[in-house]
C-alpha cells in the first residue's frame, strides 16, 4: 500500500517538522526600533481535513476503496505532519518571557531551557526588513549535557515571516559537525484570506531513500494534497470538495479512484 510507503519514508521527518509561523495582526509594515517585532506564533495550523474525520467515520466504515485510502493517509500521514508544532513549541514560548536587546538593527532575545540531565541556552534574532515588508528570524541553540552530543551555537531554525501575515517559510537543520548549510525540512505557507491557504514541506533527510514534497490547498471548497516523490514512485494527488461531498485519489502507475457524497466508488467523468 502505498499509504504504509509513505508513512514509513516519513516518519524521521515527522518530528522535525510542523512549525508554522503566523504574524496575524501585523499588518503595519512601518518598523517602530523601539519596539521588537511581534514573536511568531506557531499554532497547529493544520489543513481542513475534518471531510476525513468525525460525522464522516460512521459513512466511511462502507466506504468505497477510493474514499477510505484517501482517508487513512490524510488521517496516518498528513494529520500527524501538519500538527507537530508542539514538538518545538518551548523553544518559541520562552521568548516571551525574556526581554530582548536591540544592537545594529537585530533584535535578539537569549533565556536557557533546563529539562532533566539537559540545559540548553537558545538565542533567538529577528531582523525586520522595511523595504521587503518582511522579518528575518533564526533560532540557535547551544547545549550542555553529561550525556550525549553537545551544541555550540547550532542554527536549529531560519526564517522569515511577512509583516501583513499573508505569508512566510521556515528551515529547519540538522545538527552535523561543522554546522549543517542544508535544511533537512523546510516549510512554506501563504494564506489569501479565510479560505485560501496553500502550505508545502519539503523533507530531504539521508535517513530516506528520495526526498518528498507534500502539498496541501484550499480555495473555497475545493481542497487538494499532492505527494512529489524524486523518484516518482509514491506520487499522489488526493482532491475533495467540501460542498458536494465528492472526490478522488491519484496514485503513480494507477488509475485515478473517483467516490460520490455518500464515499462510493463512481465512474470518473
Amino acid at each position: 500500500m502505498i499509504c504504509s510507503k509513505i508513512l514509513k519514508k516519513l516518519s524521521i521527518g515527522i518530528i522535525a517538522i510542523g512549525l508554522v509561523a503566523c504574524s496575524d495582526s501585523a499588518t503595519d509594515t512601518d518598523i517602530d526600533t523601539s519596539e521588537p517585532p511581534q514573536l511568531p506564533e506557531f499554532k497547529q495550523y493544520q489543513p481542513d481535513t475534518d471531510y476525513f474525520n468525525n460525522s464522516n467515520k460512521q459513512k466511511s466504515v462502507q466506504a468505497g476503496t477510493g474514499y477510505s485510502s484517501a482517508a487513512q493517509l490524510v488521517q496516518n500521514t498528513v494529520d500527524p505532519l501538519f500538527s507537530s508544532a508542539q514538538v518545538y513549541m518551548p523553544f518559541f514560548n520562552q521568548a516571551q518571557y525574556s526581554d530582548p536587546t536591540y544592537n545594529d538593527g537585530i533584535w535578539e532575545w537569549t533565556y536557557t531551557i533546563e529539562q532533566s540531565e539537559l540545559t540548553a541556552e537558545i538565542r533567538l534574532t529577528a531582523e525586520p526588513n522595511e523595504g521587503s515588508g518582511e522579518t528575518e528570524w533564526a533560532l540557535y541553540v547551544s547545549t550542555s549535557s553529561s550525556e550525549g552530543a553537545n551544541f555550540e551555537d547550532y542554527r536549529f531554525m531560519s526564517g522569515t515571516t511577512a509583516m501583513d501575515g499573508s505569508q512566510g517559510n521556515w528551515s529547519i537543520f540538522s545538527y552535523e559537525d561543522g554546522g549543517s548549510t542544508d535544511p533537512i525540512v523546510t516549510f512554506n505557507w501563504s494564506r489569501d484570506g479565510e479560505d485560501n491557504y496553500t502550505a508545502t514541506y519539503s523533507i530531504n533527510t539521508s535517513s530516506t531513500s528520495t526526498t518528498y514534497d507534500i502539498t496541501y490547498s484550499e480555495d473555497g471548497p475545493e481542497h487538494s494534497l499532492e505527494v512529489v516523490s524524486e523518484d516518482g514512485e509514491h506520487d499522489l494527488v488526493i482532491f475533495w470538495n467540501t460542498d458536494t461531498g465528492a472526490g478522488y485519489i491519484d496514485r503513480a502507475s494507477e488509475e485515478r479512484i473517483c467516490w460520490d457524497a455518500e464515499f462510493n466508488n463512481v465512474s470518473c467523468q
